[in-house]
């Protein structure tokens, strides 16, 4: 499980002949790769719209179990407006059955006299946040420590109007992103493309998305690290009247993974280890 990579530097120019994975190559870029494609790409304005990272906390003190959520349920129903669940990769893609494990105290954009009708939620946030937020160097992280540190109100607003979204962990084995519903704080650790629609689930799901994240990405070990700047803004779109076509053979695709999920009792990314398998043949 161990990854080894040698690079070998010179100070004089075309004083050795240049390898990359054992063969001779005529060029070795900064991205250590023969092609200058990450160094060429620019970003598409028409994608940013399509892809945001979830909320950060700065403070790990919101998070709360699921006895200290039902327990502050229990005290108010008026609760109920701040305690929301939350979801990380981890749930999504290696979950059966997608049910929440964790909770946050969600004051979102509400002043602290506001947050002060929360008594019970406000309380923990002062005790287990404010002590780490009064050190921190952001001036808005110190004032603001009932709030999130990035509270991602664009990606949140656009979700307000969609009932599923589309998600993907960061680091990863496989690149798959999936819907979910978006009655969830999303983790940082996750890329959120608030769409329902079958034709970008197609696109990011493809073979084409997928070699331009490879080569636009940085890894960890044999894992990608999906940096969302690079790889999706970078990625251009086919033309619109292939939608139609991409969300035809992407919506029976979905339904047939999840049928076949639930049928022998996988996560997602258990599904994905037995489809790579060289020496499954299951059907």
């Amino acid at each position: 499980s161990v990854t080894v990579a040698l690079v070998v530097f010179s100070t004089t120019v075309n004083s050795i002949p240049a390898r990359l994975g054992g063969e001779l190559v005529p060029q070795i870029t900064a991205s250590l790769k023969t092609e200058e494609i990450a160094e060429t790409a620019e970003r598409l304005k028409a994608n940013v719209e399509y892809c945001y990272i979830g909320s950060m906390l700065s403070g790990k003190g919101f998070i709360l179990s699921t006895y200290e959520a039902e327990r502050l349920l229990e005290e108010s129903p008026n609760n109920r407006d701040v305690i929301r669940a939350y979801l990380t990769g981890e749930e999504v893609f290696n979950s059966i059955i997608l049910e929440p494990e964790r909770y946050v105290v969600d004051f979102f954009d509400r002043t602290l006299e506001q947050a002060s009708d929360y008594p019970g939620p406000l309380e923990i946030v002062r005790e287990r946040v404010k002590p780490i937020r009064d050190k921190a160097n952001r001036k808005a992280h110190r004032e603001r420590w009932w709030q999130f540190g990035d509270k991602r109100p664009t990606l949140y607003r656009k979700l307000s109007l969609l009932d599923k979204t589309l998600v993907q962990t960061l680091h990863t084995k496989y690149l798959s992103p999936q819907f979910v519903s978006t009655d969830y704080v999303f983790s940082h650790s996750m890329a959120v493309f608030p769409s329902d629609e079958y034709w970008l689930w197609g696109l990011l799901n493809s073979s084409i998305h997928e070699c331009w994240a490879r080569e636009n990405s940085g890894s960890i070990g044999t894992g990608l690290r999906y940096t969302h700047t690079d790889c999706f803004y970078t990625f251009p779109f086919p033309p619109e009247e292939w939608r139609q076509r991409i969300a035809e053979a992407g919506t029976p695709l979905d339904q047939a993974r999840t049928d076949v999920r639930h049928r022998i009792g996988a996560s997602v990314n258990e599904l994905l280890d037995l489809i790579h398998d060289p020496g499954e043949s299951g059907s």
